[in-house]
């Protein structure tokens, strides 16, 4: 998801309140619930990562990622095919 924002993975896990970056990690939260991947994992993953999001922060993200995908062409084309590649590919 940090490819298609533009974004290299430290600037993705940053502490950062850009625009775009905070939209990137909600795109990142939509997706992996999407594929069923639960939010303790999610918050497990991105502290890896070096990044801390509580479990509100995760469910938040992942509603205005939903927002952002029911109400914008772009964005749901981009988690269509984003779904549609890891689905392939797996």
């Amino acid at each position: 998801m940090a490819k298609k924002f533009g974004l290299t993975l430290e600037e993705m896990f940053a502490t950062n309140k850009e625009h775009d970056v905070v939209q990137s990690r909600w795109m990142l939260y939509y997706l992996c619930v999407e594929r069923n991947i639960s939010v303790s994992y999610i918050k497990k993953c991105l502290a890896e990562q070096g990044y801390k999001a509580s479990a509100s922060t995760i469910t938040y993200g992942y509603k205005k990622a939903s927002q952002l995908v029911a109400t914008d062409y772009d964005y749901k084309q981009l988690t269509t095919e984003h779904l549609e590649e890891n689905v392939i590919a797996n």
